[in-house]
């Protein structure tokens, strides 16, 4: 449970850090959350590709 704090705490960091850098008008945990949901959809499609290359 700490490690999903810490992960959520980071991707709202690292989007109020990408705010800040590029003055944006979105709020950085808006932003944040959607890095957040870019890396798990990759994470699953990651692996999915290696599940399926193990099982051929």
């Amino acid at each position: 449970m700490l490690r999903a704090i810490f992960v959520i705490f980071f991707f709202q960091l690292l989007g109020e850090a990408l705010k800040k850098y590029f003055e944006m008008r979105i709020p950085g945990p808006v932003i944040g959350l959607i890095l957040l949901l870019i890396a798990l959809i990759f994470l699953k499609r990651f692996k999915t590709a290696v599940v399926n290359k193990l099982k051929s």
